[in-house]
Parts: C-alpha cells; structure tokens; sequence
C-alpha cells in the first residue's frame, strides 16, 4: 500500500467552530489511519485558518473557487441557463487535487440539499464539484456526513454516490436514509469527528470565580432563526428567545453564559457574536441581576470554548457542533434543532429524544420545566455522558478502520 495522501474539502472556513472540530478530529483520525501521511485542509480563508489550526498536523492551503466574473464561470452559467452541455467546464479551481489523493469532503451536512422544491437540474448541479474531484483524485469519501431525508431528492443522492469510495454517517437518520439508497456495504455508521476534539482550558475564560448558583451555558444563532422563522422573523424571534431566557433565569435561579459558536465577521446572518450581543444588551436591561449573564468573546476558538462549556451545569444549544462540544465533555445537553441533523445526533447520544426540542419550541413554558428537570437530573446525565464516551471515540475512529480498508483493498481508495 503506498503512503496515502488526504485532502479535505467542503467547509468555508474554521471561523465555524463546529467545523474547527472536525478538522482537527478528522485529523486524529487520518494519523491513526496512516501516521506518516500528508493531510492538506483546502481553505478559502487561508490565513486565518492556519492561524487558528497552527498547532495542529495539517497543511491549510489556499484554495478559492472561481469569482462571479471569471470567464469559466459565466460560461459555465450561461450554457447551464439555456440547457447546453455545461459539465465539461469544471465547477472550480481544481489543480490542489493530485491523481493519488483521497479526497475527504467535510463539514457534516454539506451535502445536504435540503427539502426542496428544488429548480431543474439544482439537485444535480449541488453535486457538480464533488464529481469533479471524484473524478480528478483517486477516490472520494463523504466524511461523516448528515442528509435531509428527501424524497426528491433521492436519484440525486443516488448518482452522487454511485461516484463516492466510501460514505460515513456521523448519526442513525442519515445512515438509514443513504444505506437504503447506496447500500449498507458503501455506507458506514460512525460519530461525528468532533468528539475527538480535547477542550483547552485558559484561566480567566470562564466568567466568574465561584459556582454559587449553578451556570446554564446558551448557544443560538441568527442561522437556525432564519431557518425556523424565514428572514422576516428574525427581530421578533431575537426578542422573543430573549424573553425565554430572561424568564428562565428568574425561574430557575441560574446564572446564563451566551456562547457563540460561528464567529463570523464576513457574514452577519450567520454570526453568533453579533446575535448574541444584542441579546446579551436585551437581557442586562431587562434582568435584575445584570451581571448574571454574560456573552463570550469571539475569537477563543473551538477548543477554548469546549473548555468553557465543560465548566457550565448544562447547555442549550441550537448549533449541533455546539451542542457535541457539551456532551463530549460530559455536560447534560439539551439539543435545539433546527434540521434532521440535531434530532439525528440526540438520537445517537442519548438514544432517544428526551433532551432535544425544535427550535420553535424553545419559547414554551414546558421547555423551561424540560430545562429544569435536566439540572435537577444533571448528575445522573454528567455520568451517562462520562461512561458513554469510550463509545463515541470508538465510534468516532470507525471511520479510519473502514477507511483503512478502503485504502488497503483499493490502493489509496482508487476506483
């Protein structure tokens, strides 16, 4: 077997603390898969992402797909807007992928094409790219993946896989939906990257000194709002999660430490900072105790802020990634979906769906009454967490064996 190669794609950038996680898993993974192998992250925000992955053991390499204006690009639309023959224009910048990589494409549920209604030719043309790398590399592996369930979709997911070396489902709903699809030989059940990732814990992150009352660690974000409440309800949700939590507080006696999960400057709609800073302004006017809740800083990154979370009682989370940071750290979670993927991975955790709500839900008093009976049964479920997660690492490193097997019985996963 030649000394592999492995190249992750699919993400836009480690800003997403989720997605900071599963590099950094996937690469624990990759080096018990192979230690002396090359490992390259393709990066569309290079600089920052190396900055952030300094200390870990992989190769970030810029990697910009083609601007609106270039030539190919507007070509490529053009003929695809009259119905010509357009795949023959690759879909992007493809010279980072080498003949002898296995390409891994990342990020969880970024195949997901959703639930439609979907334009014509949109569900094929969502997986134009991965095709094309498929085709360009010696194999290509979807990489601890969730889907949406879709009928409509599904002859799309069926080509896409037909091209794929291996498939991993990182929760039992997507690994029921592809296996039934691609069949159980192609599909592989494993755990999200991200419970491989070790929290680091920074004196001063955690905002207070003491635990005289117990710490409710909060993550929303302006993307499951808009995803829930569609992009004309996001200031009445914002003030609405912001009464909730306010009238938790009060009733439940807890302190409450806002945690943004995506720091993203770029893009407001999918920032958690600036989400949360206007809750965090909302709930100091509003509360008694102003000093009883505080909004995390940008900028600590994925494995400090897994560290603050380890010290909280519980955690709400909306972000899935969020929501793996807690339970990998042993800290009663209460999942918020807003997608398949959250109920997929309650599921997996817990194995059922006592701790997860829909994120329309959060406003109703019985969710503070759920929110209560997790503190009040926080030992038990700390303990659960704790003697589960020798399985979620195992789980976690399935990955590599079926990947390992891949290489061994396919020469670098080649077709």
């Amino acid at each position: 077997m030649r000394k592999p190669a492995f190249v992750m794609f699919g993400i836009g950038g480690v800003y997403n603390y989720g997605c900071e996680a599963i590099v950094r898993g996937t690469v624990e993974i990759l080096r018990q898969v192979s230690p002396d192998s090359h490992v390259r992250y393709l990066s569309q925000r290079p600089t920052e992402d190396a900055a952030a992955l300094s200390d870990c053991a992989v190769q970030v390499v810029g990697w910009q797909q083609r601007a609106r204006w270039h030539p190919l690009h507007i070509c490529r639309g053009t003929l695809r807007r009259i119905g010509a023959p357009y795949r023959w224009i690759p879909p992007a910048r493809l010279s980072c992928f080498h003949k002898d990589d296995c390409a891994l494409w990342i990020g969880g549920d970024t195949p997901d094409i959703g639930l439609g209604p979907f334009r014509s030719d949109q569900t094929v043309a969502h997986f134009d790219l991965p095709r094309a790398i498929a085709r360009r590399s010696a194999g290509l592996v979807i990489w601890a993946t969730s889907v949406t369930p879709c009928p409509g979709a599904a002859e799309a997911y069926r080509s896409l896989l037909k091209r794929a070396t291996l498939v991993t489902a990182r929760e039992p709903l997507t690994h029921r939906y592809l296996s039934d699809l691609a069949g159980h030989d192609k599909v592989k059940s494993v755990a999200d990257p991200a419970f491989l990732m070790p929290a680091a814990s920074v004196n001063g992150d955690f905002p207070w000194t003491d635990h005289a009352k117990p710490t409710l660690a909060v993550n929303l974000s302006p993307l499951s709002v808009r995803t829930a409440y569609g992009p004309n309800g996001m200031a009445g949700a914002l003030q609405e999660q912001t009464d909730f939590v306010a009238t938790m507080m009060r009733k439940l006696d807890v302190r409450v430490v806002l945690v943004p999960h995506v720091v993203a400057p770029h893009t407001e709609g999918d920032d958690d900072c600036r989400y949360l800073a206007r809750m965090h302004e909302r709930l100091r006017a509003a509360c008694p105790e102003p000093d009883a809740v505080t909004v995390l800083p940008g900028g600590l990154g994925a494995r400090r802020t897994k560290g603050v979370i380890g010290q909280c009682d519980a955690l709400v989370a909306a972000r899935m990634h969020c929501a793996i940071a807690g339970v990998s750290s042993g800290v009663p979670t209460l999942f918020v979906s807003y997608s398949s993927k959250a109920k997929g991975m309650a599921q997996y955790v817990y194995g059922d769906l006592q701790w997860h709500i829909g994120l329309t839900e959060l406003p109703a008093a019985s969710t503070i009454e759920k929110i209560a009976l997790l503190l009040e049964r926080r030992s038990a479920v700390r303990e659960y967490l704790r003697d589960s997660a020798n399985q979620f690492h195992e789980d976690a490193f399935r990955g590599g064996a079926f990947l390992a097997e891949c290489l061994q019985g396919q020469d670098v996963c080649g077709k």
